[in-house]
């Protein structure tokens, strides 16, 4: 007949405490052992993702930019009408710009994205989608930076970013990006 174990919650608890922090304290170990803060990640991107934009997507703006005159017309609110005017004036020509394609280099220093540098401390979390995308949110103007990763591995660009800024887990993007993408903006 088997012998019966009699179990400690406590002791199974103090176990698993140890085994986890000792598991832990050596994967940072070796984590720390290979980790080069010399390293420079560098490659070439475009600003933004820019999406084709056909006659049903212009007619698309003219409808709502009128529709809005109407309801502010009815309401005679002036005001509106001109803002409207010049909303959908510059989403015309926002919508029709094509992206730069901008130079990024990051360090143990900070990001440098042409002749723009962000350091560190400027830069509060970041997180990385599976299509290669890096949104950085900072504390200033942009308050975020999506940067499309590309010719370089991204799994070290994680390991490397994550000993200066908090990494957020996220599984997709935000709510303000999956718009942007409907809109094809």
């Amino acid at each position: 007949m088997a012998e019966e174990r009699k179990f400690n919650v406590s002791d199974l608890n103090e176990e698993l405490s140890q085994i986890s922090s000792a598991d832990v304290a050596e994967q940072v170990k070796k984590e720390e052992a290979t980790f080069d803060d010399n390293q420079v990640f560098e490659w070439d991107s475009y600003e933004f993702e820019y999406h084709q934009k056909g006659n049903k997507w212009f007619w698309g703006v003219v409808a709502v930019a009128v529709v809005m005159l109407i309801i502010f017309g009815v309401m005679r609110n002036w005001m509106g009408m001109v803002l409207v005017v010049v909303c959908a004036i510059l989403i015309y020509q926002y919508a029709y710009k094509q992206p730069r394609k901008l130079h990024y280099v990051l360090t143990k220093d900070g990001l440098v994205i042409d002749d723009k540098s962000y350091q560190y401390d400027q830069i509060v979390s970041y997180w990385l989608t599976q299509e290669g995308v890096i949104y950085l949110n900072t504390k200033w103007w942009p308050p975020r930076l999506s940067i499309e990763v590309n010719s370089v591995d991204i799994e070290a660009l994680d390991r490397f970013l994550q000993h200066y800024v908090k990494k957020v887990e996220r599984d997709e993007a935000d709510t303000a990006d999956s718009f942007s993408r409907w809109i094809k903006f």
